[in-house]
């Protein structure tokens, strides 16, 4: 724009990140970014792309953020000191709020990471038994304080306390990178973008 500004078209948007120097309490900062997940999924939105042997009665039963799609959004984030952090900070927040709803994943470089886990369980017969994606692991920590049938979230430490920090931010990267080679870049309809454009403009003019 004249002003400098750069516009980037939702459809080729797979991930958003907010990248924090240290995590202040006070400031709510996984609340205001959680706020900021629901405004942009509330205002922008984008066809799914499917993969081509779903379907269609998948896709037409399928959300956005479902796994599985070619063109969702990643969210994250990142703070490089965290000392300040506690579990109990969030846990209200990742008790009540969907799973969709919430950041992909919480990165803490001298703490740790929050993560979701696909957790179920079924019946056979008298017993029950249960998976998970991901084995639990020492120090973990449930955070929403119940067992959901989708999963549950986590929060948990990577690596020695020499190497704490590379793994945090190792994991991030590998989690960042193995997402978008799953996605399909698609075209935007600029027609489309250049006609809500034009529509502003008119209605600010006619004021």
């Amino acid at each position: 724009a004249e002003d400098g500004t750069q516009y980037f078209p939702y459809e080729s948007v797979y991930a958003i990140g907010e990248v924090k120097t240290t995590y202040r309490k006070s400031e709510k900062p996984v609340e205001a970014f959680t706020s900021t997940l629901g405004s942009i999924r509330s205002s922008l939105q984008r066809d799914p792309a499917f993969p081509i042997e779903l379907s269609n009665l998948m896709r037409s039963q399928t959300p956005e953020h479902a796994f599985g799609i070619l063109n969702p959004l990643f969210s994250f984030m990142l703070f490089v000191e965290g000392k300040g952090f506690s579990v109990g900070d969030i846990t209200e927040l990742y008790s009540n709020t969907p799973a969709f709803g919430l950041p992909n994943v919480l990165c803490f470089l001298d703490q740790g990471v929050v993560l979701f886990k696909k957790e179920g369980g079924w019946n056979n017969g008298n017993t029950w038994s249960f998976y998970s994606t991901h084995p639990l692991l020492p120090n973990e920590v449930n955070l929403t304080k119940h067992s959901r049938q989708s999963g549950n979230w986590y929060f948990t430490e990577f690596g020695s306390e020499d190497s704490r920090a590379g793994a945090h931010f190792g994991f991030l990267y590998s989690l960042i990178s193995s997402f978008l080679g799953r996605c399909s870049l698609q075209a935007p309809d600029m027609a489309t973008y250049l006609e809500q454009v034009f529509t502003v403009k008119q209605v600010r003019e006619d004021r």
